[in-house]
């Protein structure tokens, strides 16, 4: 109910108030940034610096950014940071993203102390929390078995060329 379409005109945003058991998502004014790499690091890589600044355009001003990174030159696994309190990270923001945080134990933990958490570019099958992919080649997976799922059996899968900024094949 969220769009209408026309015939010819062409697809509008609905008007009027929301129908019953549907909800305006939360305004989210803060959320934390989990990652393996320093804050200088998620300041100065593209692919970072591109997902910061989609998280800044989807909260609503004033905006927060809390980082648990690793201090200045220790680019580690998320699983040696130290633990994070959920209760502590509950009362400061509304959710957390990880970026390049590449352990599930300790993204299962936030998760399940109540905190909405989304992983960028990794899943583990025994995660409790969401993940996206951008610009990765698990995006093309997850794409290709949803619409083999569906029934389709041609599929066209487009990816980018190789260029020195992407890890991905």
């Amino acid at each position: 109910g969220l769009l209408r379409r026309r015939q010819r005109l062409g697809t509008f945003v609905a008007g009027g108030a929301a129908r019953a058991g549907t909800s305006p998502l939360p305004a989210v004014r803060a959320v934390a940034v989990i990652s393996s790499l320093t804050r200088e690091s998620c300041s100065s890589v593209p692919y970072c610096v591109d997902i910061l600044e989609g998280i800044k355009f989807g909260l609503m001003p004033p905006q927060r950014i809390e980082y648990c990174v690793h201090p200045q030159g220790a680019h580690k696994s998320v699983d040696v940071l130290p633990t994070v309190d959920a209760e502590v990270l509950r009362s400061l923001v509304q959710g957390v993203v990880g970026i390049e945080a590449n352990h599930a134990g300790r993204l299962n933990e936030l998760a399940r102390a109540g905190l909405p958490v989304v992983a960028m570019d990794f899943h583990q099958m025994d995660a409790s929390f969401d993940s996206v992919y951008a610009d990765h080649e698990e995006a093309g997976f997850q794409a290709t078995a949803h619409l083999l799922a569906l029934g389709h059996r041609r599929i066209a899968y487009v990816g980018e060329r190789c260029n020195p900024r992407s890890s991905d094949p």
